[in-house]
């Protein structure tokens, strides 16, 4: 597997709000996303420039996903996301290494999954692919 870099990570703090509020003050603009995610049952804030990170609060704690489920249960840096040049491949290969994908979110050019690495790193790991150098060249228009 070719990891191309750190992408962003996943942190759920204490008070989203106050996080949010904080983590603009410290990049110097708004975050890119701030929206709720119905179908995860979670609030999520991203920002991938200079920092990349995603926040998240729990908004449906009865949603049965994966990410539904952990927005619940976990608290601090919840995961780190790599960017990789083929997730298919990617995957294979970490499930070869006994990390088993806890989730996929298919977000059209986007492609995440999610795999069960706590016990081996202390943190979830996320891979993600798109056709893009950067994140951010996305929304550049």
């Amino acid at each position: 597997m070719k990891i191309v870099r750190f992408d962003h990570m996943h942190v759920k703090p204490d008070d989203y709000d106050v996080f949010v509020d904080n983590l603009q003050k410290l990049i110097g603009h708004d975050v890119l996303m701030n929206m709720p995610m119905d179908d995860y049952g979670v609030d999520v804030a991203y920002d991938p420039f200079p920092i990349g990170v995603e926040a998240f609060r729990s908004i449906d704690p009865n949603n049965q996903t994966c990410s539904g489920k952990l927005a619940v249960s976990e608290k601090g840096v919840f995961s780190i996301c790599y960017k990789v040049e083929n997730l298919e491949a990617a995957t294979k290969e970490m499930e070869e290494n006994g990390w088993h994908k806890m989730e996929h979110y298919d977000n059209g050019q986007i492609q995440e999954a999610l795999f069960d690495t706590k016990a081996a790193f202390g943190f979830y790991m996320e891979l993600i692919e798109y056709p893009f150098d950067t994140f951010a060249e996305m929304f550049a228009d």
